[in-house]
């Protein structure tokens, strides 16, 4: 039988299990944005400059629902037609 203290201590438990996974993912600078000796924000794909994109509300559900950690914008790619969220910071492509 779980009591109401069980609860709240699952309940807190997957808080910081949550919270923890997001810093993780963060340090790991997942979906940020990539940086290469010409462009300082380039497509996934094929390297080429991205452009911006209106967020929708789905962006901003996500943005909320990871506390705005990541900072997630909509870019997309002129040259391959790619479409998708980047993250607020960038690490350079080799």
């Amino acid at each position: 039988m779980i009591t109401k203290l069980d609860l709240i201590a699952l309940i807190v438990l997957l808080i910081f299990l949550y919270l923890l996974v997001l810093s993780v993912l963060r340090l790991r600078l997942y979906k940020s944005r990539l940086k290469n000796k010409i462009y300082s924000n380039c497509c996934p794909i094929c390297s080429c400059p991205l452009d911006r994109l209106r967020s929708n509300k789905s962006d901003n559900l996500l943005n909320s629902l990871t506390l705005n950690i990541f900072g997630f914008k909509r870019f997309y790619c002129k040259s391959c037609k790619w479409i998708g969220l980047l993250a607020k910071y960038t690490k350079k492509v080799k």
